[in-house]
């Protein structure tokens, strides 16, 4: 992940709200505490290593439910 990408969801390219990305602690970080799978985030083909923002996670979970 560039520092460009880093800080851009890889889905809508909007701030993803990456702690690590912000240079503060990762334990603060909002997806710390998010509930998703690693199946989920591979249904949509995102990068390894990418950070999603909270809004398409949110859409991708929906999504997710569909191939349950």
């Amino acid at each position: 992940m560039t520092e460009k990408s880093a800080a851009r969801c890889p889905v809508c390219q909007q701030a993803n709200q990456c702690a690590m990305a912000a240079g503060t602690d990762p334990a603060l970080c909002w997806c710390m505490k998010a509930d998703f799978s690693y199946l989920e985030l591979t249904l949509r083909d995102i990068p390894k290593h990418s950070c999603i923002c909270r809004h398409c996670l949110i859409n991708i979970k929906k999504n997710a439910a569909h191939y349950e």
